[in-house]
């Protein structure tokens, strides 16, 4: 029987991989209406070379794509629209503190670095239970 390809990325042995950070780049839109701001995320996958790492990426952002109804009962869909970097993870295998992506900006480094409550798991947990509605509200 033959393997399915996710066995056979499976099979890659460590000695040969190597670890990448693909960005995707995903586009929401809600109703059939595109929205302004993409979504972008950083995944971690294990390929032998930046080909495999290229064609590992573009199949993790093809099953990122879904839909939903949210809490106003409108369709959310998210499409994968391609890659915006895919890099060898300069670090090597993933560890505490490895270094998985960088980049540079040209914003000052006030804009750039935020308080703890403004960070990203904090907002998330103080949150957790509301809808889009209540937080675009302000509730």
């Amino acid at each position: 029987m033959p393997l399915r390809k996710q066995e056979e990325a499976d099979l890659v042995t460590k000695a040969d991989s190597r670890w990448y950070t693909a960005v995707l780049v995903l586009e929401g839109a809600v109703n059939g209406q595109a929205q302004a701001e993409p979504e972008i995320q950083f995944r971690l996958l294990e390929a032998r070379d930046h080909e495999e790492a290229y064609e590992r990426a573009l199949e993790i952002g093809a099953q990122a794509e879904h839909s939903y109804r949210n809490s106003d009962n409108h369709e959310v869909a998210w499409s994968f629209r391609g890659l915006a970097d895919l890099t060898e993870v300069v670090d090597g295998a993933p560890r505490h503190g490895a270094e998985v992506y960088s980049t540079r900006s040209r914003l000052p480094i006030a804009e750039l670095v935020k308080p703890r409550k403004k960070l990203t798991s904090y907002w998330l947990e103080a949150n957790k239970g509301k809808t889009a509605r209540q937080i675009l509200d302000g509730e």
